[in-house]
């Protein structure tokens, strides 16, 4: 993965993680979301996502 694409994650980290906690209620559990989602990210075709920030 290069970097701009981490970058491009990293940069909405922390919006996902505080929407993750709304809903978990657990900062420990929303991390672990921010982390498979990161996972996710990793092996997604993004070639195929138009607006990353929107999924």
């Amino acid at each position: 993965m290069d970097t701009a694409t981490v970058e491009r994650f990293e940069a909405n980290r922390d919006r996902l993680a505080s929407l993750a906690y709304r809903l978990l209620g657990s900062p420990d559990d929303a991390e672990d979301v921010v982390q498979d989602a990161f996972l996710r990210w990793q092996a997604a075709d993004r070639e195929h996502i138009k607006v990353p920030e929107a999924g």
